[in-house]
């Protein structure tokens, strides 16, 4: 694997995350999620549902948009690579419109764009068959709000290999994806964290255009050439100081993942502060366990028997995984 590509697939996977926080996506959440299971909202809000049942169809409604997805970007690369010669044209221009798009979505200056085209099916599908086709109408029509970065994705791999342009699609799909699993596995809890979201779209609408800006000027100058060299010295860099001293390295990996198994739980505890005095409030089991695997891999840093340095390092500087 290039380094350039793995950080196309984490790009292509955040601006999926960001187009399923769009508004035109989130505030529906509810009605995708009631068309995929054949469920009514209140059956969703009650739980009256089973889970693994709208776990399978939520993958189902994934796989069908991620194919669309696929073939869009698939379509758009034979016909970037039929121009052949044409090759550093058609990644000023292709670099240019996903600037043009990501200055839009900040400054919100091409209302043509803003026209909604959202497919819906007229019934909930009783099928796994209807999911699947639920989730192409909704690829093949989902709101214009999803589609500068969505174009920005398949410029990106447009103009790489076909593998790698299925890839960073599919990584996309995945970042659009993974909320509608988590929250077929947990609706209320993780929909109750969506809502306070809401209040921050304008934040999100300038994070998008940002990503877009930056994704069309690295098509711009041609597969992250600069950002590959970084990439690599800072891999380099990386290897060499745990080689020569591991400690440094094995504690700061270590205190990063004592405060990310820490941070909810310190989020919990403030909220307590804002409840009633006296107020027995168990800590969330899932916070519990969240901690318990962070101390844990805190703890196997700190022994050496996990060796996350060299994991990056590995990683960074060569595009493979070497060292465990």
């Amino acid at each position: 694997m290039g380094i350039g590509q793995n950080i196309n697939l984490f790009i292509s996977f955040g601006a999926g995350l960001l187009s399923f926080l769009t508004p035109c996506v989130l505030p529906l959440v509810p009605a995708y999620i009631s068309l995929i299971g054949g469920l009514t909202f209140q059956d969703i809000k009650n739980a009256r549902y089973k889970k693994s049942s709208l776990v399978a169809r939520s993958l189902v409604f994934v796989a069908g948009f991620t194919v669309v997805f696929v073939l869009m970007g698939v379509f758009l690369w034979g016909a970037f690579h039929l121009a052949g010669s044409l090759t550093s044209v058609l990644n000023i221009v292709a670099g240019s419109v996903v600037i043009l798009l990501g200055l839009n979505v900040i400054f919100d200056f091409l209302s043509f764009l803003n026209r909604e085209k959202r497919v819906s099916p007229a019934a909930k599908p009783a099928t796994a068959l209807g999911v699947f086709v639920a989730g192409l109408a909704m690829g093949a029509g989902w709101s214009p709000c999803i589609g500068p970065l969505l174009g920005g994705i398949i410029a990106l791999s447009a103009s790489g290999d076909t593998f790698w342009g299925v890839a960073n699609l599919a990584s996309y799909s995945l970042g659009l994806g993974l909320p509608f699993v988590a929250l077929a596995l947990a609706f209320v809890p993780v929909s109750a964290r969506l809502d306070k979201i809401k209040k921050h779209f304008n934040a999100l609408r300038i994070a998008s255009g940002v990503l877009l800006i930056l994704i069309g000027l690295l098509i711009l100058l041609g597969q992250f050439t600069g950002l590959n060299i970084a990439t690599f010295q800072f891999g380099s860099f990386l290897e060499n100081a745990y080689l020569t001293d591991p400690w440094a390295p094995r504690a700061v990996f270590a205190a990063c993942y004592f405060a990310l198994g820490a941070l909810p739980l310190v989020f919990w505890l403030v909220g307590l502060r804002k409840r009633e005095a006296g107020q027995k409030i168990p800590v969330p089991a899932v916070r519990i366990v969240w901690l318990s695997l962070f101390t844990a891999l805190t703890i196997l840093e700190l022994s050496g028997i996990l060796q996350s340095a060299l994991f990056f390092a590995s990683w960074l500087s060569t595009g493979e995984i070497s060292h465990f």
